[in-house]
């Protein structure tokens, strides 16, 4: 009969058998969840080339908006120093038609004044124009990275896609082998072993060694440990549930 050490009873007799087949049907579990694993890190590397890209294009983009600063940066001062142009050829005009030095110094100072401005304006204009062309010339850059980002992004996903479609696959017929052994085994037994799965991901059937359950580790009470050992019945772990076996190595000792 099915026992449960703590709890009601269960039902009628159930041989070890079931047991040795849950056992296969554990270590399909198993691969189950080490495929899964594989899925999960090729989909992690996808994700990590997709930021790499998407960071990529963050960059450009962020270059363009700079550069599209200094543009206007440059169109201003630009027409600051057009102005300035014109006002010196003004003040020059000015210059020769004053009839005393009064008037000649003062224009001559704004003169000066103006041919200062004109000069830092253009000093300006080409760190400006300087800066630009570095920054284009790294946005070309940038873009040739991308492009080989964005074709490696390309291939990776096609290549996850169809490693995963493969995956997949092997896990339909996982999945169709465990139905085969499902089919023999009592259906309560296995629903307990589904919802143990849930959670223990491949341990749900555990030896009994020294003592001890080999799921939790925890101990085990004698009368627990006589009944695994020296019966047919399926005993669960009385500190986690797991279904407990003793294994066949230990049979003769």
């Amino acid at each position: 009969m099915i026992v449960c050490p703590g709890n009601t009873l269960l039902r009628e007799v159930v041989l070890n058998e079931d047991v040795r087949k849950l056992l296969k049907v554990q270590e399909l579990d198993k691969e189950v969840v080490r495929l899964a694993e594989e899925i999960e890190k090729m989909q992690k590397k996808v994700e990590e080339k997709e930021a790499e890209v998407r960071m990529q294009k963050d960059n450009i983009e962020a270059l363009h908006k700079e550069i599209g600063e200094l543009l206007e940066d440059k169109k201003f001062k630009d027409e600051l120093l057009n102005e300035s142009v014109e006002n010196l050829k003004k003040l020059e005009k000015k210059a020769k038609s004053v009839t005393t030095e009064k008037q000649l110094n003062a224009i001559n100072t704004e003169i000066e004044i103006s041919r200062t401005n004109q000069d830092i304006l253009e000093e300006k204009l080409l760190s400006i124009m300087g800066t630009i062309e570095e920054k284009e010339k790294a946005v070309k850059e940038m873009e040739t990275s991308l492009d080989t980002a964005q074709r490696e992004l390309d291939a990776l996903k096609k290549a996850t896609t169809e490693n995963i479609n493969q995956i997949n696959g092997d896990i339909n017929e996982i999945e169709e082998r465990k139905k085969i052994l499902y089919k023999d085994i009592d259906a309560k037994i296995i629903k307990r072993y589904e919802e143990l799965n849930r959670w223990t991901k491949g341990t749900s059937v555990v030896p009994v060694r020294q003592g001890a359950c080999y799921g939790c580790f925890m101990k085990i009470t004698p009368q627990t440990l006589a009944t695994v050992k020296e019966t047919d019945e399926v005993v669960f772990c009385p500190n986690c549930g797991r279904i407990l076996y003793w294994p066949e190595e230990d049979e003769k000792k």
